[in-house]
Parts: structure tokens; C-alpha cells; sequence
């Protein structure tokens, strides 16, 4: 029975209606039959497509004289795949690179129908072709020069015979268009233009495009008149890829600085290291890059060291310190396209890693969701099939965390209206872009996805999942409020010293019980008795002036003068007596005298509010004190019920009610144990040796109830984690609340 295929052929970009091509397949027997469309014959501007299509009515017939002739008419003959394109065709429609591009099993007609039109040689279309042995789309948007890298990577796999999944679905909607023996694809460039892509092969000792791109450009500058042509080449950050590549005989045409997120970096073009056979030395070339830079990193850390203080030694420090940082937290890497991720793909021999891990785990997804029973795009060993799928989600993760950093700093570094086009871009291109894409593939099985049965499972799942995460989040649930605290006596006073003054007596040692009013230490200031010694001589020399004057008329007329000297002179006096006192502190309650240094002795000096003991009162009760935000300050209230554990694990739960809430917010951290760099909770910044809060916190008292168990003796402060109980309030409130809150204002220009 005979093959009989009608298309519909139309011309440009606005698919004028040309007419329609009968193929007819009976054996042996091959031709194809054209007929023009009325509409183009009154046509003003109509023209005969092919020399043997005259602008006639009525049919033309087309036969091959020979095998290896064409069995379509010559302008659509022009437009058949060449030896590469139907290499891929065949490897395509087999699935094995055996069959090579000199098999005539391909009818004209398949080739005919396998290119996507929008790259099409000439001006004909064909409207309605299809493939029954190919179930990918090939009318596809046309690919950009950001495809490349996938484009060498498929190219490569088909000339040795390794092809992943995505692999011949690319070649066919972009590689199978153009004629010749060379792999090449068909791209838009940065202009939007139509372009030709010649790549090299794998097995090339010498780049043949690259001399064809100099012959073109050697054309031009003779004045004749030649088509653009540009090279383009995969980028690396260092000169250390240079000299390496060099060094195994590859050819460096380009270095130069680029500009990511405008910070400059600088690139190095060593495109030709793909040709390498051998995975170590194209592991070398791209290990050479966190190479040079560990090395730099420690010379400058060696002459960091040497160096004296001055410029040249901070720029040393910081060249050390950048290239650490720089080549471990990022340029080795292996989920950003850097230095760490050629050296993982070279290390495992995978060209296009990140490629081929994504479509296996888009694949593991979608079988996980839908179970579609699909293939997988390549069959590994199972522990390499979860490697990659684990890889391919920690490489999602990473990006995704990156692109909003990314976007969040693009936002703050420029003005308001151009951070917030800059953010937009930055999270369409690289975060919403693929998703839409995982989306594009799903709604192109979307038949397959309603009729599993999985899927119906997966959406209660999702229904239920969501539905219980929505009740966990809005239903105000009774929730304790938790913090850091510390649980202290309640009544201890410090002994300080109140001017820098040296140790004239210590009556009392660690440990020892003292009585109200006893006196705990003797501290001297020769500045401050000499001051009060010059105090003391003033007003007694004041004195006998003011009881001498009444016996004078001159006298008299200056007492009261006088007089008002002496009471300043007197005050004075008192104020250095009360600071003379302060040296001299006395217990204000009876107690225990604790924490005091073992190393202090009379005649050591001490500095100002320099701590020289503390005392406890005896019998004194215990409290607890935290610091909390104002919206936990909100749901807690004087009288609620709470619960201590102290960090260390050492005794039970100290049962605890909250006494007091400060209403004013506190300025400084007075507990240096709650802060978070202590491991703390409270978030604090350190200002004039200072710690300061960085949001609005409230002391919150917290009375013992009960004497706690195992605390030691008095001196002693435990930190641990107190849960008061507090009003309830739905999980989503605060973040909603928090969300409005940076709305409000960043919405202000």
C-alpha cells in the first residue's frame, strides 16, 4: 500500500499561502506532486518557487532520476538536513549512533518535516509537517547564545555515542536545519538576529571554526563583503587557566575583566581545553584557577607576617584573607557554573553535569508526583542516580538562596526605582524562569498527569498537606513564649571601686559573713586627701578671717563676702568628705561576702568601677530575669506561670511567675550571658564597650516560687531557657505582621 503525505507549503515569516506537496511513497516507486494555491497565482507579486514550478494551474510531477536523487522539487530541496543534521535525524529515530547519515532509510519527506521552520533555510514553509516516530516538539523558539554550552555538550555526546535525554530533543528543535558535515545549530544573538553556530569537534587537534571566522574577517577588511562572524568561548575567572592550558598545548585567544553583579572579575577564554582526551588534564586546567589563588593566598599570608606595620602589611592581609574566602566559599563551589563545578564534571567525566543532573531529578520529581512511568534520560548505577538527583537539589537550594541574596543586594545598592526594576529582573530571570519551564513540561503531559492515579493520591496529599499546614498557621494556638534567662539571688550588691584609688586594708576575705554597717574594704586616694587637706585649710583660714572681722570697719564691710566664701568652702569640704567615705563602703545588709580576687592585696591600685566583690544577703530569695521583644512582651502579663532549665542540665525545673515588666525599653544589655554572641537570644551590637540592643527589648522579672534545688552556693548565676506562658495567637500573625511592617516602609520613596 502506498505512503501518501500532503503538506502545506507557505512563504516567510507571514506564511503566505504557496500551495501544497503530495509525497508518495510505493516501493520503488517515489515522486511528489505540487500544486500552486489560487491565492498565490493572483497574487501580485507571485513568482515561480522552483525552475521546473512554472506559475501555472494544475499539478507538477517530480520523480528522481536516480537514487541519489532528491524526491521533492529543488527549492525544497535547498532547505534538506546536510550529513550532520540527518546524522542526528538517524541517531534520533533509531536511538543508536550506529547508524551513520549515509543511510537512506530517511525519506526526503521525514527530512523534510524534522526541522523546525523557524530556522529554516530560504523563504518556504512547510506548515503541517510531523514525525509519527518522534514524540518531542521541534517547532520550538528559536535558541540564544546562552544555549551553547548545551549545544557542545550535545554534539559531543552524539559523536560518541553517549546522549542523555535532553540531548537529541535540543539537536532536533536547533541542530538539524542547516546543511554540511560539521555540527552546527541555529541561535539568535543579543540582537535578536538569526545565526549560524559552527562548533568544534570533539577529536579536532585545531579549531576549524575559529579559522573560518579569521578567513571571513580577513574578507571583510579586504572589502568584501561577508556575513558577521564572532567567536565565542567558555569563560573562567584566572590566569592560572591560562598557563595550564598552555601548558598542554591548547590556545588561550583571550583574557580580559568581566563585571558580575558590577563587580569586576577576570576571565580567561580557554574554550579549547573541550578538546582534551584526556579527563586529567582538562581536571588541571580547571583546578588551575583555585590553584593560583591558594598559592597567592599564602605567599601574602607568609609576607603578612614579615612584614612591619604599615600599608603594604594591610594590603597583604587582605589579599590573604580575600583569596581564602573567595576560592572556598565560591569559586570552589561545584553549584555555581565555576572553577568547583568543571572540576566535579572532569573529576566524574560528565560533561554537562548540572544538565544532566537536573533532568534526572525533573525526572525523579515527575515520577514521584505523577508516576508517569517515563523513561529516565540516562541509566546510572543507583547510588550515582541518587548522587546526582541529591546534587541537583542541593544545587537548586544554593541558587535559590543565592538569587535572592542577589536581588535583596541589587535592591539596596541602587536607588528605589531602579533596586526595585533590578530585583524584579533578578527574580524572573533566574528563579521564576525555571519554574515556568518545569511548568511548560508538565502542561505538555498534562493528559498523562490527569490520568494517573498517582496524581489523584499526590493532590490529596498536597490538599491535606497545605489544609493542615493553613490550620497550624491562622488557629491562635495557647503557645508558651521562650528565651534565654539567667536565675540569680535576688538580692546581691556589688562592690566597686569609685575613683582609682590603692588598697589600704581588706578586713574580710572570700566567704566571709559580715553584719550591716560593717565596714568590707580601705581604699586611699593621695589626690583625694590632698584635696581635702587644701579643702580643710581654706576654710579654717576663712573662719579666722570672718571671727577677726568685727574688729575692723574694713573687715566689716567685707564679712559677708567673706561669710559666703566660707559656706562654699564648708560645702566643698562635705562633698570631699562624702567621697572619702565612698573609698570606705560598708555592707547595707547582712551577708556574704563572695567572688572576691584572691590575687588583691593592700597596696595594689585599682581602677575606677573596677569590680572587687560582690555580697549576697543572707537568706536571700532567687529570681530569674530575661529580655524580651515588644511582641512577646505583648502575650505575657504580671502573674503568668513559668518554667527554668538551667543550660548546664544540673538540677529540675524551677517553677517561676513573672513579678514585673519593665514598661520603658532597655537602652543596653545589662546581662552580657543573654546576648547572642555569648549564646544568648538577644541580638546586640557592641557601642562604647557597650552592648546594645539591636531592636526594642523589655526587662521581665520572674520570681522563684519555691527555693530551687543544686545552685551552689550564692555566687553563682545560671543561665538556661525560660517558657512563660502567654496569650494565644496564630503562628501566621507575626510574620504577616512583620511582612506589613517592611511594606510600609520600603513603599516609601
Amino acid at each position: 500500500m502506498a505512503d501518501r503525505t500532503t503538506l502545506s507549503l507557505a512563504l516567510g515569516e507571514q506564511a503566505l499561502p504557496l500551495g501544497q506537496l503530495v509525497h508518495v511513497e510505493d516501493g520503488d516507486r517515489v515522486f511528489s506532486q505540487f500544486s500552486y494555491d489560487p491565492a498565490w497565482l493572483r497574487h501580485p507579486k507571485a513568482f515561480a518557487v522552483s525552475p521546473e514550478l512554472d506559475l501555472l494551474q494544475g499539478a507538477f510531477i517530480h520523480k528522481p532520476r536516480c537514487a541519489q536523487d532528491p524526491s521533492v522539487f529543488l527549492a525544497l530541496a535547498d532547505t534538506l538536513p546536510g550529513t550532520w543534521a540527518r546524522q542526528v535525524i538517524q541517531y534520533a529515530r533509531s536511538g543508536s549512533p550506529s547508524a551513520g547519515a549515509d543511510d537512506r532509510s530517511l525519506s526526503d519527506i521525514e527530512l523534510l518535516c524534522a526541522v523546525n521552520e523557524t530556522c529554516r533555510m530560504g523563504a518556504l514553509r512547510v506548515l503541517n509537517g510531523s514525525l509519527p516516530w518522534w514524540h518531542h516538539p521541534i517547532q520550538v523558539p528559536s535558541a540564544t547564545l546562552d544555549d551553547l554550552p548545551q549545544a557542545i555538550g550535545a554534539t559531543w555526546a552524539v559523536e560518541i555515542g553517549k546522549t542523555m535525554k535532553s540531548d537529541l530533543p535540543f539537536l532536533m528543535a536547533h541542530g538539524v536545519s542547516l546543511g554540511g558535515s560539521r555540527p552546527k545549530v541555529s541561535v539568535r544573538d543579543t540582537k535578536g538576529y538569526l545565526c549560524v553556530a559552527k562548533l568544534p569537534r570533539r577529536s579536532e587537534k585545531a579549531s576549524v571554526p575559529l579559522a573560518e571566522v579569521l578567513a571571513m574577517k580577513l574578507a571583510s577588511r579586504a572589502g568584501i563583503d561577508t556575513a558577521h562572524a564572532e567567536v565565542w568561548g567558555k569563560e573562567s575567572d584566572t590566569p592560572g587557566h591560562a598557563f595550564t592550558a598552555k601548558r598542554h598545548g591548547c590556545r588561550v585567544p583571550t583574557m580580559g575583566l568581566a563585571f558580575l553583579v558590577m563587580w569586576p572579575v577576570a576571565y580567561t577564554d580557554t574554550n579549547e581545553a573541550w578538546k582534551l582526551s584526556s579527563a586529567w588534564q582538562r581536571l588541571h586546567v580547571a583546578a588551575a584557577g583555585i590553584a593560583t589563588e591558594l598559592v597567592i593566598a599564602a605567599w601574602a599570608t607568609l609576607a603578612w607576617a614579615l612584614l612591619p606595620d604599615g600599608a603594604l602589611r594591610s594590603a597583604a592581609f587582605v589579599l590573604a584573607t580575600t583569596s581564602w574566602v573567595a576560592t572556598l566559599a565560591i569559586n570552589a563551589s561545584p553549584f555555581m557554573r565555576f572553577d568547583g563545578y568543571f572540576i566535579l564534571a572532569d573529576a566524574l567525566d560528565m560533561p554537562n553535569l548540572h544538565e544532566r543532573s537536573f533532568a534526572l531529578a525533573r525526572w525523579q520529581l515527575r515520577e514521584g508526583l505523577f508516576g508517569l512511568k517515563e523513561a529516565p534520560p540516562e541509566h546510572f548505577s543507583p547510588w550515582r542516580h541518587r548522587s546526582l538527583v541529591a546534587f541537583a537539589w542541593l544545587t537548586w537550594l544554593y541558587r535559590l538562596v543565592l538569587f535572592i541574596g542577589i536581588a535583596l543586594m541589587v535592591y539596596h545598592l541602587f536607588f528605589k526605582l531602579l533596586g526595585i526594576v533590578l530585583f524584579v529582573i533578578e527574580i524572573v530571570w533566574f528563579i521564576l524562569k525555571p519554574v515556568q519551564s518545569e511548568w511548560r513540561a508538565w502542561r505538555e503531559r498534562a493528559g498523562a498527569i490527569r490520568a494517573s492515579r498517582r496524581t489523584r493520591r499526590t493532590l490529596l496529599g498536597l490538599g491535606l498537606g497545605l489544609g493542615l499546614g493553613l490550620l497550624l498557621m491562622t488557629v491562635p494556638w495557647p503557645l508558651s513564649v521562650s528565651a534565654s534567662a539567667l536565675l540569680r539571688p535576688m538580692n546581691v550588691w556589688p562592690i566597686h571601686a569609685p575613683a582609682g584609688a590603692y588598697l589600704a586594708q581588706l578586713p574580710v576575705a572570700h566567704g566571709s559573713r559580715v553584719s550591716a554597717g560593717q565596714t568590707l574594704v580601705h581604699l586611699a586616694s593621695p589626690a583625694l586627701g590632698a584635696r581635702v587637706r587644701a579643702a580643710l585649710a581654706r576654710v579654717e583660714r576663712l573662719r579666722r578671717q570672718a571671727g577677726t572681722a568685727a574688729f575692723a570697719e574694713e573687715s566689716r564691710q567685707q564679712w559677708l563676702s567673706m561669710h559666703e566664701s566660707l559656706v562654699t568652702a564648708e560645702s566643698e569640704l562635705d562633698a570631699l568628705h562624702a567621697e572619702t567615705r565612698r573609698l570606705t563602703p560598708v555592707a547595707p545588709w547582712p551577708g556574704v561576702v563572695l567572688d572576691l580576687d584572691p590575687d588583691l592585696q593592700p597596696g595594689q591600685w585599682v581602677a575606677r568601677d573596677e569590680r572587687l566583690a560582690i555580697l549576697v544577703q543572707e537568706n536571700s530569695s532567687w529570681m530569674v530575669e530575661t529580655w524580651l521583644d515588644e511582641d512577646d512582651v505583648a502575650r505575657i502579663q504580671v502573674g503568668a506561670k513559668a518554667r527554668f532549665h538551667r543550660d548546664s542540665g544540673i538540677g529540675g525545673t524551677v517553677a517561676l511567675k513573672v513579678s514585673a515588666i519593665d514598661k520603658d525599653t532597655s537602652r543596653v544589655l545589662a546581662r552580657p550571658e543573654l546576648a547572642a554572641v555569648n549564646g544568648g537570644h538577644v541580638l546586640v551590637r557592641h557601642s562604647n564597650q557597650q552592648l546594645v540592643p539591636e531592636r526594642a527589648i523589655y526587662r521581665v522579672q520572674l520570681e522563684v516560687i519555691g527555693a530551687p534545688a543544686d545552685v551552689g552556693d550564692a555566687s553563682q548565676s545560671w543561665r538556661g531557657r525560660v517558657a512563660i506562658e502567654a496569650n494565644s495567637q496564630a503562628m501566621a500573625a507575626r510574620y504577616v505582621r512583620q511582612l506589613l511592617m517592611v511594606l510600609v516602609r520600603e513603599l516609601g520613596f
